[in-house]
């Protein structure tokens, strides 16, 4: 393998981990949001607002994970 090549699966695997990190914040904002949505009583269905933000949480969360995996596994 030439020094191009594994410099770039370096960078690529280092881009896999960035955005599984990055994905990881999202969840974390959305939790923020969702946390703040339910202490401030907005005139919102807050079942429905529960329920979209957990399963948006819970696959945002899967995701960050999955790609920091496959990014840390090629090495």
């Amino acid at each position: 393998m030439s020094t191009k090549n594994k410099d770039e699966s370096k960078e690529n695997d280092m881009l896999l981990v960035e955005s599984g990190k990055f994905f990881l914040d999202l969840a974390k904002l959305t939790f923020g949001g969702l946390f703040l949505t339910s202490i401030l009583e907005l005139h919102y269905d807050l079942v429905l607002v529960l329920i979209y933000g957990f399963a948006t949480i819970v696959s945002l969360t899967i995701l960050g994970f999955v790609l920091i995996k496959i990014g840390n596994s090629k090495k």
